[in-house]
């Protein structure tokens, strides 16, 4: 069958952080997430593999996008929610690539709470969609589903410490009042953390 129709085929992609992070805040600033000239903040960074995350854990990272939350994004998503956990404008969010640019179909999105929050959902992005998207390119779901069987998934202390300085990496900072939001400064990568080879 045809595959779905794609709104945001034609974007760029931000081709590093300092780009992205300023991306994302002229996201902000328009309140419009999906016109086709914005730039796509992609969740990996170039020095995904230099931490040393595992080939599943990058591969996983490329399929998330970085938004901040329109007026529509927060009404569709306070619908289900209680009072204490509501989406708020602006909010960044994380949602998967191939069901984002979907007309066809609902795309998959989360809110994490804090930079904290990064690390467990991804996991739980990994888990509970990506393995079923029904817009997953044939070619990258291979690679995934190989993966999955050869390649160990990245924990620790270091990971997380990772995921938390590469957010900062691409402007994100934490709100006192609650969420994640776009600053648009990118904060450079401290290496002391660096996976040195063996």
């Amino acid at each position: 069958s045809d595959s779905p129709s794609r709104q945001s085929s034609t974007r760029h992609v931000a081709q590093s952080v300092e780009q992205a992070a300023e991306a994302l805040a002229k996201q902000k600033s328009s309140g419009e997430t999906n016109k086709d000239d914005h730039i796509r903040v992609l969740l990996a960074i170039d020095q995904d593999k230099d931490w040393g995350l595992a080939d599943l854990d990058c591969l996983v990272r490329r399929n998330i996008e970085l938004f901040c939350a329109s007026e529509d994004d927060v009404s569709e998503a306070n619908k289900t929610r209680e009072m204490g956990e509501q989406i708020s404008l602006n909010q960044v969010g994380i949602r998967c690539i191939n069901c984002a640019a979907s007309t066809e179909y609902d795309g998959y999105c989360l809110y994490p709470q804090c930079l904290d929050d990064l690390f467990p959902a991804v996991r739980a992005f990994k888990s509970k969609h990506l393995h079923s998207c029904p817009c997953f390119p044939p070619d990258q779901k291979a690679r995934f589903e190989s993966l999955k069987e050869s390649s160990s998934a990245s924990f620790g202390s270091v990971v997380r410490d990772y995921y938390l300085r590469s957010a900062e990496a691409l402007g994100l900072r934490n709100d006192k009042s609650g969420g994640i939001r776009s600053t648009g400064v990118s904060k450079p990568i401290d290496g002391g953390y660096k996976k040195t080879a063996e």
